[in-house]
């Protein structure tokens, strides 16, 4: 999609998280985070998409909506002063759309999928100070031959006050799938600054 459609291989986007914490030891996680792709590029390969044929040199309009929902329930057997570790059970489903027009060659094609992809995973916090901690997460599903999906990310953490905080850090997220001729490789990658209130 990025050499033979043009679409940006670096591009920022934003996400929502809600997190409900209940009976002390457990959570409920849940994100959202959309993103959406557009391009304008002359090909330069022949390539094929939902059955239609564009060949190279051709002009195509591609568009790609992508919405990444993630929920899941996260139990911290170890808590105290110094941080927690827990376990987590989540389902992240991506709800797609894609369309590619090529105008000269009449085509207007899209493809529409939701997945749901079970994960289980680990996430933790090591407090330095009260105010000051470092968080890592990890949740991801093997699934042999036919690939994998890996979410992680690792953040410092500042909370001055008590019911504002900040966190800064990394977030890596990658799917692979291949099934018969049909193959996917996806990752989205790069720093994030956060802004956090609680109540």
């Amino acid at each position: 999609m990025v050499s033979d459609l043009g679409l940006d291989k670096e591009k920022d986007f934003g996400e929502a998280r809600l997190q409900v914490k209940f009976f002390d030891r457990n959570k409920f996680n849940f994100s959202y985070l959309p993103m959406k792709w557009d391009a304008d590029q002359n090909l330069t390969r022949t390539i094929q998409f939902n059955g239609q044929t564009y060949s190279a040199g051709t002009r195509v309009q591609s568009q790609l909506d992508m919405k990444l929902f993630k929920a899941g329930y996260e139990f911290d057997f170890i808590t105290g002063q110094y941080g927690f570790l827990g376990a987590n059970l989540d389902v992240m489903v991506a709800d797609t759309h894609i369309e590619l027009k090529a105008p000269t060659l009449a085509i207007d094609e899209k493809h529409n999928a939701t997945l749901p992809v079970p994960m289980i995973g680990v996430s933790g916090r090591l407090n330095f100070v009260k105010w000051m901690g470092l968080t890592a997460k990890v949740s991801g599903l093997p699934a042999g031959g036919y690939g994998y999906v890996l979410d992680a990310e690792g953040s410092l953490d500042i909370n001055p006050i008590k019911y504002v905080g900040s966190s800064g850090g990394y977030r890596f997220l990658q799917a692979k799938a291949t099934y018969q001729d049909n193959k996917a490789d996806y990752k989205l990658d790069g720093p994030f600054v956060a802004l956090k209130i609680r109540f």
